[in-house]
């Protein structure tokens, strides 16, 4: 059985629409507001509706879905081989004990994959709290927060970290197409 698998963290995740419905570990939408596994996949996030979407498309041939995406995650919660810039800093890994998101079997039967990774290897929240909050910290390399100062550094590495993920998902997908997705652009 094909399958459309969604890799990622929070914002694959969906995480910050909780009033429209968790949906449970296995991907399966549980139509609880409360039912929630830590990884705070939101029924409203977008691989719910792509997933929905392509049910809809009589072009295309019917597939399961499996919704791995969780809040928090970091590249090597993706795969474990990435060396993450993250590692060691940012603290417990954000996979709420589900596992490496690669390893899931529906990765062999995938025919799409999406994923969205690397804010948390860069600390992006803790980031954009900060820069929000400019009366504490400048938001450039003379910030007295080490994550902003060293941001520019950080994103470098990331890029060895997102190449290793990329390239491992693509292995363990092998007839799967695979769309990396962006993040929004919240400084224009």
């Amino acid at each position: 059985n094909a399958t459309y698998v969604a890799l990622g963290d929070s914002f694959s995740a969906g995480d910050g629409n909780k009033a429209k419905g968790w949906v449970n570990q296995s991907g399966v939408a549980d139509g609880s507001a409360i039912a929630n596994d830590g990884c705070n996949r939101s029924s409203q996030a977008y691989p719910e509706l792509i997933s929905n979407w392509m049910g809809k498309q009589k072009s295309l041939p019917k597939m399961s879905f499996a919704f791995l995406a969780c809040s928090g995650a970091t590249t090597t919660d993706v795969y474990s081989g990435s060396p993450s810039v993250a590692d060691g800093l940012v603290g417990a890994t954000g996979d709420n004990g589900e596992g490496e998101q690669d390893l899931y079997p529906q990765l062999s039967n995938a025919r799409v994959v999406t994923i969205t990774i690397g804010g948390n290897d860069l600390n992006f929240a803790d980031i954009i709290t900060n820069c929000i909050d400019s009366l504490l910290h400048s938001c450039n390399a003379n910030s007295n927060d080490g994550w902003i100062a060293d941001l520019g550094e950080n994103i470098q590495t990331l890029s060895t970290s997102l190449e290793a993920t990329y390239e491992q998902v693509t292995a363990d997908a092998p007839n799967a197409e695979v769309y990396v997705l962006g993040y929004p652009d919240v400084f224009t």
